[in-house]
């Protein structure tokens, strides 16, 4: 296992997110930061979009990772399951409470 990843549906706007899905047979996906992650990393010289082109899934999970982590953001995955490979690990659920508050 690589790490602990948190999965949600529906993944509260200000974190950074990977979107996975599938393009034919390759599993990929898609780094998606809200504005005051790309206005944070832009203000440290790191330029990014708010949402990224699909790559390959170990390139999109790394860029997520960096990203987030220089922000000081949360990343949280959404999308697709079944593109995240069984050997890195299982994804947990987010917490269905901070999801809720979020919505309230």
């Amino acid at each position: 296992m690589i790490a602990r990843f948190e999965y949600a549906i529906a993944p509260p706007d200000e974190h950074v997110i990977l979107h996975m899905s599938w393009q034919g047979d390759q599993a990929g996906a898609r780094v998606m930061a809200p504005d005051w992650v790309v206005d944070a990393l832009a203000e440290r010289g790191f330029p990014m979009r708010g949402d990224d082109e699909f790559v390959g899934l170990a390139m999109a999970l790394s860029y997520g990772v960096l990203v987030a982590s220089l922000a000081g953001a949360d990343l949280t995955l959404s999308g697709d399951r079944s593109a995240w490979p069984t050997s890195w690990g299982m994804l947990f659920d987010k917490p269905r409470l901070e999801l809720v508050a979020r919505l309230h």
